[in-house]
């Protein structure tokens, strides 16, 4: 079963932000973005998860630095960040991505609109 902190379930809520922008259904906004993706998630988990997105080709805009101690730190804003082409395909083909969604549906309004208006149905 995932939860709210799980890799898959960030990383779906992510793509949904990001993905409703590019079709013009919301705007960037710093404060709605911590309350609905990052959300009582850790700094530097959350930076892994931008990284590794990133790495797999679903997004793109993340600048990080590794820091002393191995950890990664974000230079970016997280305003820059797209979603790709591979990130939509996700979204909409990777049953994983599925699964998180029906979490994310299920636990938040915010991205239940968010998700309808940009065609995803579970």
């Amino acid at each position: 079963m995932m939860v709210k902190d799980d890799y898959d379930v960030i990383l779906c809520k992510l793509l949904i932000y990001l993905y409703a922008i590019l079709k013009r259904k919301t705007v960037y906004n710093d404060v709605e973005f911590d309350k609905t993706v990052r959300r009582n998630v850790n700094e530097d988990y959350f930076t892994d998860v931008l990284r590794l997105a990133q790495e797999e080709g679903l997004i793109r805009g993340v600048i990080t630095t590794k820091v002393w101690g191995g950890s990664y730190i974000l230079l970016s804003s997280p305003a820059d960040l797209e979603i790709t082409p591979a990130g939509i395909r996700y979204l909409k083909e990777n049953s994983t991505a599925q699964k998180a969604l029906k979490v994310i549906i299920d636990t938040a309004d915010i991205f239940a609109s968010l998700a309808s208006a940009i065609g995803l149905h579970i």
